[in-house]
């Protein structure tokens, strides 16, 4: 069995669950966060387009195990990962509150694949399709679309305008929320959080959510928001191969209570991809273990 083979790209696991991760939720011009009392808005109730955010986030697989196994042969090694993009973000228009119009340009997006079996290694340096773009993203009918803006999408672009797309809005409540609120977000709400089918997810994901308490960031009174447990697991296709997914972890949210987006976060847990071939593929199997580290910064840039 030949020892080169192709991993699931890590963006592509890093697509699966960032909109989580972020809770992007976009806002506009910073209205009065304070509800009355010890409740506070998470999000606007009254927005108004203009919007712009610049977000970075790095992503840290490191030191995971794997095994590929077929044709009576069984390989064991290691596998780490990273990744770092850099992002900017205009809501054009909202719908209500809820953001309907945006245009996102990727100004970097870098992913470091790192594979060892054995004596041999491989590292791999990979840019995202859509480096240098700027996409426009507009809600339709309860979903999203994707077009590239002054430019025909190659291939690989095509294939990324045409991954889900969610803007996180529904991982806050509506109206004034009290310090010390805890709020379920099910397996469904999930899905639609990962822009993922239905279907994809099992009926086990869940997440909770806790207002812990206020801080500031650099001046900026922010929400303290504990994302405990986390669990996603599910069936999704990574680079053509159905895979089965699962995600063990717990992260931090520092939401701006005067811009209304998450100022700093971080999500840490275990992530876990395993594909059996069917009675009959020839296929390999495959299976990974990796810890995984997610984080993000983001502000409010002028026009």
């Amino acid at each position: 069995m030949r020892t080169c083979f192709h991993t699931p790209s890590f963006r592509r696991l890093r697509a699966a669950f960032c909109g989580f991760a972020a809770a992007a939720a976009l806002a506009a011009t910073p209205l009065p966060s304070l509800a009355g009392g010890n409740t506070y808005l998470l999000k606007p109730e009254s927005p108004t387009p203009g919007f712009m955010l610049m977000e970075n986030m790095q992503g840290n697989c490191p030191d995971g195990s794997m095994t590929i196994s077929g044709a009576g042969s069984r390989l064991a090694g290691q596998i780490s990962m990273q990744t770092f993009s850099t992002k900017k973000t205009e809501v054009l228009a909202f719908s209500g509150a809820k953001p309907s119009v945006l245009k996102e340009s990727t100004l970097s997006d870098i992913t470091i694949t790192t594979t060892r079996i054995g004596d041999k290694v491989e590292t791999n340096t990979e840019n995202g399709a859509l480096t240098g773009c700027t996409v426009l993203i507009e809600r339709n009918n309860g979903g999203w679309t994707k077009n590239l803006i002054g430019a025909v999408p190659n291939e690989a672009q095509l294939k990324e305008l045409k991954a889900p797309y969610s803007d996180g809005d529904e991982s806050y409540p509506d109206g004034p929320v009290k310090v010390g609120t805890k709020w379920q977000i099910n397996a469904s709400t999930l899905a639609k959080l990962l822009g993922w089918d239905a279907q994809e997810i099992s009926p086990e994901s869940e997440s909770s959510m806790t207002f812990e308490r206020i801080e500031s960031i650099n001046g900026d009174r922010c929400a303290v928001i504990s994302v405990s447990p986390l669990l996603i697991s599910g069936t999704k296709e990574f680079d053509g191969k159905a895979m089965r997914f699962r995600l063990d972890g717990h992260g931090i949210i520092y939401r701006s209570l005067s811009g209304y987006f998450d100022a700093k976060s971080m999500i840490e847990g275990t992530m876990t991809l395993d594909r059996q071939p069917a009675p009959g593929e020839t296929d390999v199997a495959f299976n990974m273990t990796i810890p995984l580290t997610i984080s993000t910064t983001a502000q409010r840039i002028d026009r």
